[in-house]
């Protein structure tokens, strides 16, 4: 999930952005969700130094704060989010030499005099940022397309903690700490598309061997953070015991 950040310290043309960013998330079926909507920068860098994760950002550039503006604060995002996306909300058609000498990358800048186009290019930010954050190239965090039901999600690679073999035919589950999800495949197909921090320890399961939490080497099995015991093969117990 890409999660969505709002700054702006007009309260009701901040709602209007919400509801607005909602409404396209819903009617899209996009995999984000809008986990701040703040009036203070303060806030905002709070819960960024809170909570690790590339977020899509839509910051007022005119905040009516003394000590920081909405490209000081972007210019403060880069430092712990250097792979965001910033959208500046402003009443400024031209900000491409400040954001330069801010060094601050910015995806667009929406202008709030120009009312009739604003809702398009809300959309089209949503639209480009869901395809910048699940595209291969994201090196810093990689991510693994999901197809649940008529929906695409998009998932940190690290944020998996295991994938099992359902007992439905042909198809896996995958879990993660937000909630466990079902799609059509195999282990197989699953095991290529992800990088060396999973192990596919048994016929069964792959585990991320970075949520290993113990290794029962009499039972063999290795029980993960979440309580979570997956069985591990004679083979790879090998493998997992000299690591």
């Amino acid at each position: 999930m890409l999660p969505i950040i709002i700054c702006d310290d007009q309260e009701e043309y901040r709602a209007y952005l919400e509801n607005l960013i909602k409404k396209h998330i819903c009617i899209e079926e996009l995999d984000m969700d809008v986990v701040l909507s703040a009036g203070k920068p303060d806030a905002v860098l709070h819960y960024i130094s809170e909570n690790r994760a590339p977020f899509l950002y839509f910051l007022d550039v005119d905040l009516k704060d003394n000590s920081c503006s909405g490209i000081d604060l972007a210019s403060q995002i880069r430092k712990h989010d250097p792979r965001g996306f910033i959208v500046f909300i402003t009443v400024h058609n031209e900000l491409s030499h400040m954001t330069f000498q801010y060094r601050v990358e910015a995806m667009d800048y929406i202008v709030k005099d120009d009312p009739e186009n604003v809702p398009d290019r809300i959309k089209q930010c949503l639209l480009h940022a869901r395809e910048l954050f699940s595209s291969k190239s994201n090196e810093v965090h990689k991510t693994i397309r999901l197809n649940v039901g008529e929906k695409v999600l998009f998932f940190r690679q690290e944020d998996i903690v295991c994938i099992q073999a359902s007992s439905n035919a042909h198809k896996i589950r995958i879990f993660t700490y937000e909630g466990i999800y079902e799609q059509a495949g195999s282990l197989r197909e699953m095991a290529a598309q992800l990088d060396e921090s999973f192990l596919h320890c048994h016929k069964s399961c792959i585990i991320n061997t970075t949520y290993i939490k113990q290794i029962d080497k009499k039972r063999r099995m290795v029980i993960l953070s979440n309580g979570m015991g997956c069985p591990v093969s004679f083979r790879r117990m090998k493998v997992l015991s000299e690591a």
